[in-house]
């Protein structure tokens, strides 16, 4: 309903029907209020604390056999138009003429995977980012350990889980200003946000980002109230709010 003008419209009577509507964002409450609906109520999306917490780097390099002398991003996504990746690619392309050390790791697989490994091929990237196909999600926990930060280029986004799965990890989130994030990284102790499409921007602050004296304490303490059970909390007195009227 949020892309297309003929879902809304299909969906329109349904949501102005309901008893209350729950989304992910404030920039989603926006376009649902514009639907003439009443009743809306904005919960994020949650981590699990059993699946992503913070991890000692330097283990985490050694269990996955990744170098220990230099600078690693992460990225995890369907490789799809919406996630934006040429943008990555190129943005690594600029990093890479002053930072010689960094590589970028991607989890996941998708339509445009062969396409984007071409593209890495024809930027003489090959050393600089590396395609490591999907791995469970129980296991990803270690790749974030593993890495410097997050980095996210997609064109459109909701509120994106890996986003939380980040900062529950105590890793900045580096990515573009799309949906609910920067609802979330609202301060540049957890993260950076420039426009989608900008591969130069997107470049800057991941050289701001391989600069940054991060704090690993903080991002975690942020991270508490996005749990799974602390979202949790909220979503049931929402149901309650309901079932008392």
């Amino acid at each position: 309903p949020f892309r297309e003008g003929y879902w809304m419209e299909k969906i329109k009577k349904t949501l102005q029907n309901a008893d209350m509507v729950l989304t992910v964002s404030k920039s989603n409450e926006k376009i649902i209020k514009k639907m003439e609906v009443d009743s809306v109520k904005v919960l994020p999306n949650a981590y699990s604390k059993d699946l992503f917490y913070f991890k000692n780097k330097e283990k985490c390099r050694s269990k996955l056999s990744f170098p220990h002398n230099r600078k690693i991003i992460l990225t995890v996504g369907n490789l799809v138009g919406v996630k934006g990746y040429e943008y990555l690619i190129r943005a690594i392309e600029i990093v890479r003429e002053g930072y010689p050390e960094i590589v970028c790791f991607h989890l996941g697989s998708g339509s445009l995977e062969i396409p984007l490994k071409n593209l890495v091929m024809d930027l003489d990237l090959g050393d600089h980012f590396k395609f490591l196909g999907r791995k469970p999600h129980n296991k990803l926990v270690d790749y974030f350990g593993a890495a410097d930060f997050f980095v996210s280029s997609s064109l459109s986004e909701g509120n994106p889980t890996v986003m939380f799965e980040s900062l529950g990890c105590g890793k900045p989130f580096i990515g573009t200003r799309v949906g609910g994030v920067p609802e979330i990284i609202n301060s540049e102790e957890y993260g950076l946000l420039c426009e989608p499409k900008d591969e130069k921007a997107l470049a800057e602050n991941i050289k701001k980002s391989l600069e940054k004296d991060w704090s690993n304490e903080r991002i975690l303490e942020y991270s508490e109230k996005f749990r799974q059970e602390e979202v949790g909390k909220k979503l049931l007195s929402l149901y309650n709010q309901i079932l008392d009227r």
